[in-house]
């Protein structure tokens, strides 16, 4: 069924442009994006990917067109179980033997930070580059290229890399993101005369995606990240297509183009990778091997779950519009780490529903898989309602900056303006106080401005975010220590209303 209706949102376009090619040739360009693990994902959703029907795929599709390039989007590192254990290794070492000719960047490619992202880098054997990443000093990110031209017979392929969202990430200051628009301009620049057609590879939302190609006719297709977690989009911009593959490896976004006298034409396809596809046996034993390692390295019990850690994911969202089981347990582990007054999580940084029962290291990880670390500042009351104000002033989105609490309780209403939706915060009973000094626990992830937090770094640091201890190891402390969890809603937050 995934197959068929994948196949169903393929589509085909036929440009004819002015090339001034005097013979045919064709180039196909196979597009990914969203690996974040090399065994195939399986769910309510149905099985897709796996690195192993990812190379037996791409192999089917060398074998008519040996010359195809296979391009990567980014998102390998961070952001599931997998990654929080193995930090994106095992799917390079899978990319480079699948044979990825170009790969730019996602946001959860620095979810462990920067250094963790050039040791990707460096691992690989195959380019990197990026058109908006940057150090601080303003040179690029880990000295790469900005862009990339891929030779394919006297063809020549220009290709753009633009990264989004970098405030979802960990937030070091190290790596600067670019504006888009202004990024591309640059790119475009830089590959004028150099390349016979444009692509831009991007990691960000369709509207940003419709604005490019609205500012530059000279871009003529784009992929971008997934929009759906089991199928293909695309999307067009007048006669231009955007291309957006399945997550968690569900399907190559193919792009065939031919040159032929003065004419180009542009073909889109999809092709499934799920449950029916073959997979490449070497690959396939990559797989066993890694998730071998996972379980005996997760496998391990920690505490006894009397009831259920439960965020709402996969239902209604609840850590990011109301207070959870989950988000209790977390926010009072990181208080009673560095023994801080309030403690705090964002709940877009809590990942998965936990059942009741034994509760091991596989839990806890899912639970909160970006690898941050505890931090402690002291800060006034005010800057902590300026927080909470932060937190909920998109809630109608479900954004994840949502904060959930630990030894503070508030209410908001929703139906109000943003900035004023706070209606009241207590500690012990009573109204926050606006100029008492309160020490918070919270991640490091906020601490360094992620989700627009900027208030919490301009209190004082009495535990900075290299001196923390990891927010998992945390919660296994908080854990082992309790030896039993029961945790349940407890009113520490209350919305006045609901869209």
């Amino acid at each position: 069924m995934l197959r068929f209706h994948i196949r169903c949102l393929a589509t085909a376009l036929s440009l004819f442009l002015a090339a001034g090619m005097s013979h045919a040739e064709q180039v196909v360009l196979l597009y990914f994006n969203d690996a974040h693990e090399v065994a195939p994902v399986v769910d309510e959703m149905g099985e897709r990917g796996g690195v192993a029907r990812l190379k037996a795929t791409v192999d089917s599709v060398r074998a008519k067109h040996p010359d195809a390039k296979l391009l990567f989007g980014g998102d390998l590192a961070g952001g599931v179980l997998f990654g929080a254990v193995f930090h994106g290794f095992p799917v390079v070492e899978a990319l480079n033997r699948i044979g990825v000719d170009a790969a730019t960047f996602g946001q959860h490619d620095f979810d462990f930070g920067a250094e963790n992202t050039r040791e990707l880098v460096e691992a690989s054997n195959f380019p990197w580059f990026t058109g908006n990443l940057t150090e601080s000093d303003g040179s690029p990110f880990h000295q790469l290229p900005r862009t990339l031209v891929l030779e394919h017979g006297s063809l020549r392929i220009g290709l753009i890399g633009l990264t989004d969202d970098m405030h979802t990430t960990k937030q070091e200051g190290i790596v600067v993101q670019e504006n888009l628009l202004e990024a591309a301009g640059r790119s475009i620049d830089a590959l004028e005369g150099r390349a016979d057609i444009l692509i831009a590879m991007t990691q960000t939302r369709l509207e940003v995606n419709e604005r490019l190609l609205l500012t530059y006719p000279a871009i003529d297709a784009i992929y971008s990240e997934e929009r759906y977690e089991n199928r293909t989009a695309v999307h067009f911009v007048g006669d231009r297509p955007i291309l957006t593959p399945g997550g968690n490896i569900a399907s190559l976004a193919r792009l065939d183009i031919t040159f032929e006298e003065n004419d180009r034409r542009l073909q889109t396809s999809a092709i499934p990778i799920d449950a029916s596809t073959p997979a490449d046996p070497e690959l396939t034993g990559l797989e066993k091997r890694y998730m071998e390692r996972l379980e005996v390295e997760l496998a391990r019990p920690v505490a006894t779950l009397e009831t259920d850690l439960s965020t709402g994911m996969y239902t209604n969202n609840r850590a990011r519009w109301g207070e959870t089981t989950a988000g209790n347990v977390i926010a009072d582990a990181f208080r009673d780490q560095v023994q801080a007054e309030i403690g705090l999580i964002q709940g877009g940084g809590i990942r998965s529903n936990i059942n009741a029962g034994v509760l091991t290291m596989r839990d806890l990880l899912a639970l909160l898989p970006f690898g941050n670390t505890v931090v402690k500042v002291r800060l006034p009351g005010a800057a902590v309602i300026d927080a909470l104000e932060h937190g909920v002033a998109k809630v109608e989105d479900r954004e994840g900056r949502f904060l959930q609490v630990s030894g503070i309780q508030y209410t908001y209403d929703p139906g109000r303006s943003r900035g004023d939706r706070i209606v009241s915060v207590t500690r012990d009973g009573e109204p926050i106080n606006l100029e008492k000094m309160y020490t918070i626990a919270l991640p490091s992830y906020l601490y360094t401005g992620g989700d627009g937090f900027d208030m919490f770094s301009t209190g004082e640091l009495l535990v900075a975010p290299k001196e923390g201890m990891k927010d998992v190891e945390a919660l296994r402390e908080y854990a082992l220590d309790h030896g039993t969890l029961a945790p349940r809603l407890e009113g520490r937050i209350t919305a006045l209303s609901q869209n």
